[in-house]
């Protein structure tokens, strides 16, 4: 998910089960990927799904492309 509650957003991959969450991992929003956030969601502030550069971008980060 994509938490722009805060300045910068954040990225952060959660485990979810029908009785918790735990987020897995926490890292900034890159810069160049969040002016492409900020076209999608302009300055909508909660929990959004990943835009799918932002999901390109983590399968990268994580050798998954």
């Amino acid at each position: 998910v994509v938490d722009s509650w805060q300045e910068p957003p954040v990225i952060r991959l959660v485990r979810r089960n029908s009785e918790r969450a735990e987020d897995l991992i926490t890292v900034p929003l890159p810069q160049g990927l969040e002016e492409d956030y900020r076209k999608v969601h302009g300055a909508w502030r909660g929990i959004s799904e990943p835009t799918p550069e932002v999901k390109s971008w983590l399968k990268s980060e994580l050798g998954q492309d």
